[in-house]
């Protein structure tokens, strides 16, 4: 802080000691005008190599240019992160003593960027914007959490130009999977907020929403996966919401309107991501039997099961009459599913390499054939079985490092060992590791895997990909998320994991990694069963008591037993 103190932002205490260092609440609008003074230094810079003349200049100031301007990215990418951050652990009761000049200045700042998006020709090829771009919907996703940012959004439009930016992709084109599932949680944080706050009852918000255009591009992106393979159990909520309106429904939905014909197309396979999730696709019918457009509706490849997808074109098992054409899966690994011949000969040089590191480990053991079949969803289930060990682990590696669980990476090794052993994070109990991140990335690295292979070939390039990886992802993380690489037969990955319990509690936050704490160091379960539904909090209970019954802990069985009655 400008008066030599130091605030850990991360804690509720910090957050409001940093929102509140005068009366005017005038930090985010300070902060805004720092990054507003990057973007247009950043604009410069354009401007500046477009008019050099000379081979050998133009060279040098282009590559001077590109470093700063990364440089500013990554600064303009703190800023708004320190903001979710503030957004996050800040009392609701400060938050709503913000005024609304000071909230203005955040949507007088993004708006003009949404525009400036919606035409960019990155943007409507590949729906992917750039990280310090992206930030902002992480950012305003944490802001909306507070209801006076969500008053203030309609005032301002928002809602109008984000509409536009997403439909700036022609259908059937959606955003990125992130970044939808960024904005679903947008339009997620604003219905609940004003139900709870305005006195408006379903229908009119429904109604509000649906006059901005978000609404149908709402419908479009909740089509898009999951990124972390389950879906926050506040999105079917508000679907379930949506279905309590079915005079909107009538009204809003029925063929010709642009919602109805949004369903119409989404059912029908026309638009939306291929990828269809089975329980999203019951909402959608029962939204167009509520409508009455259900008669108009020929289900096509809406069916009970999904079914299995071919690798190289996406067709599913099932045609669009709904009849069933068995899928060929390659015969070597029992692996991926084709629809034809030609679509697995079409695919083979990318199903190569995996397909021959299946085939060698092969047998060598039944644990690991069963679970490992895909990357991320192998390590996300190793992550969801054994939860409280990894909170238990991350609850000792912030004591041991002094760091925050933010500042720590998991390490999760799926490949097994030369001698066909079980791989370390199947095995009982797992094994797995938690270390500093940045001793994965700066420095002599003294916390990469062995396998990096050091000394080989291989080690440059697994250095030069993994490494920047992991910078880029932990700049994005925030207290609801943890970093994790995984190795797997096929290679490895950096992922953002975030996970929530069936009634929608974030299981890594920093809350429930004190409530924790409490329960470990002092055998306080009460903060955990505050922070957790009984249904979520009894086995976890259950798990911590376990590893108490450990020798190795001074816990006599008589002080055991009375901590579970």
């Amino acid at each position: 802080m400008p008066d030599g103190r130091n605030l850990h932002l991360h804690t509720r205490e910090g957050a409001d000691a940093f929102l509140t260092p005068t009366s005017t609440f005038d930090v985010f609008s300070n902060k805004l005008k720092t990054v507003a003074a990057l973007r247009k230094k950043e604009d410069e810079h354009c401007s500046t190599r477009a008019v050099l003349v000379g081979k050998t200049r133009k060279k040098s100031k282009k590559h001077k240019s590109k470093q700063l301007k990364e440089l500013d990215k990554q600064a303009i990418i703190n800023i708004y992160t320190m903001m979710s951050v503030v957004a996050d652990q800040a009392s609701t009761d400060l938050f709503a003593q913000i005024p609304s000049s000071e909230i203005e200045s955040w949507f007088d700042h993004i708006i003009p960027i949404l525009q400036k998006r919606t035409n960019d020709s990155k943007w409507k090829l590949n729906g992917t914007l750039e990280p310090h771009d992206a930030t902002i919907f992480l950012t305003t996703n944490f802001l909306f959490d507070h209801f006076n940012f969500v008053k203030v959004a309609f005032e301002k439009g928002f809602f109008h130009s984000l509409a536009e930016f997403i439909a700036a992709r022609p259908s059937p084109c959606l955003p990125c999977p992130g970044l939808a599932e960024t904005i679903n949680c947008i339009v997620s944080n604003t219905q609940r907020n004003l139900h709870l706050h305005s006195g408006a009852d379903n229908e009119m918000i429904w109604r509000k929403l649906e006059a901005t255009g978000i609404l149908l591009q709402f419908l479009r992106c909740s089509t898009s996966p999951a990124t972390t393979g389950q879906y926050h159990p506040a999105f079917y909520k508000l679907y379930d919401s949506l279905l309590l309106c079915p005079t909107f429904l009538k009204k809003s939905f029925k063929i010709g309107k642009p919602c109805g014909d949004t369903v119409c197309a989404i059912l029908d396979g026309s638009d939306g991501h291929k990828m269809r999730n089975e329980k999203l696709m019951e909402y959608m019918l029962s939204i167009a039997k509520l409508a009455a457009i259900g008669q108009t509706i020929k289900h096509r490849g809406v069916k009970k099961k999904a079914g299995k997808l071919c690798r190289a074109c996406n067709k599913s098992e099932y045609d669009r009459e709904g009849k069933l054409t068995p899928m060929m899966c390659c015969s070597r690994c029992q692996g991926p599913y084709y629809c034809s011949k030609k679509c697995q000969q079409m695919d083979w040089p990318k199903h190569k390499r995996e397909c021959k590191a299946e085939h060698e480990n092969c047998g060598k053991g039944k644990d690991f054939e069963k679970s490992v079949k895909t990357s991320t969803n192998s390590a996300l289930k190793v992550i969801q079985t054994h939860y409280v060990e990894i909170m238990t682990a991350f609850v000792h590696a912030c004591k041991e490092t002094e760091l925050s669980k933010i500042d720590l990476m998991l390490e999760i090794d799926l490949m097994p060992g030369k001698d066909g052993s079980v791989p370390p994070a199947l095995q009982d109990p797992p094994v797995f590791k938690i270390a500093p991140t940045k001793n994965y990335c700066e420095g002599s690295r003294p916390d990469e895997p062995d396998w990096f292979h050091k000394g080989t070939k291989y080690y440059e390039d697994n250095i030069r990909n993994m490494v920047k990886t992991i910078k880029n992802h932990s700049i994005r993380m925030t207290p609801a998320h943890v970093l994790c690489v995984s190795r797997f037969p096929s290679g490895a990955s950096v992922d953002i994991v975030h996970i929530y319990s069936e009634e929608g509690a974030v299981m890594f936050s920093d809350a429930a990694l004190e409530a924790f704490k409490s329960a470990i160091d002092k055998k306080n379960f009460e903060p955990l069963s505050r922070y957790f539904a009984e249904k979520t909090f009894l086995p976890i209970k259950r798990s911590i008591l376990k590893q108490m019954r450990n020798p190795c802990t001074n816990l006599t069985l008589g002080q055991i037993d009375a901590l579970l009655q």
